[in-house]
């Protein structure tokens, strides 16, 4: 699960190790095709600010991960919210749990540091709960929710152009057999594939 990176500009990574972490966006990226295991998968998109580390510009570091929308028994999403939240889930909470329960909820990041390339990612290592009486500071980040059955055109035309071409190329949004191509209107041209497993610049 790597750090997002714009392409063209200059990047730092956040420091690595253990962060106080407040999650402000899930995204839903719909079922997105993976080269590398050919299929595809359901996948969503989180992030979190870490409100104790900054920028130069005075705004806290963010970090990024992506999972599949599953709850299955080996599962990195089951595990994460798991211990998140500090406990299993109960076979009713299998069922059917509601990811918007963590937006805006606080937790402990473990971020580590990954190279590729030549470029430097961080990645999340692991989440944990919140030790007892932890202060959490405001949240500064505006919270976004994204779900591509409840379709909002306001707040996807805020993501980055990489970013709408990933939920573009979903399956949910590709055009069927009689349906004419996308137009992608940042490349007047027909919607191009990605590969599931690359980092998302955004």
């Amino acid at each position: 699960m790597a750090l997002i990176v714009s392409e063209g500009k200059s990047f730092t990574p956040p420091p690595a190790g253990t962060h106080l972490a407040i999650c402000c966006q899930i995204i839903d990226l719909g079922r997105q095709y993976s080269k590398f295991y050919d299929s595809t998968a359901h996948k969503v998109l989180m992030a979190w600010e870490l409100p104790d580390e900054k920028q130069e510009d005075g705004k806290p570091f963010m970090v990024y991960a992506r999972y599949t929308m599953s709850l299955g028994k080996n599962s990195k999403l089951r595990g994460a919210l798991e211990a998140w939240r500090g406990r299993a889930f109960s076979a009713e909470e299998l069922k059917g749990f509601d990811l918007k329960n963590v937006l805006g909820k606080a937790c402990m990041l473990n971020v580590a540091h990954r190279e590729s390339e030549g470029n430097v990612y961080a990645d999340v290592a692991g989440i944990m709960a919140l030790p007892k009486n932890t202060i959490v500071p405001p949240a500064t980040v505006e919270q976004v929710w994204f779900d591509l059955t409840e379709w909002k055109q306001e707040v996807f035309d805020k993501f980055s152009d990489k970013l709408k071409e990933t939920i573009n190329n979903s399956e949910e949004r590709k055009p069927k057999p009689d349906e004419k191509p996308k137009i992608d209107p940042f490349h007047k041209g027909p919607i191009s594939s990605i590969e599931d497993e690359l980092p998302l610049p955004f």
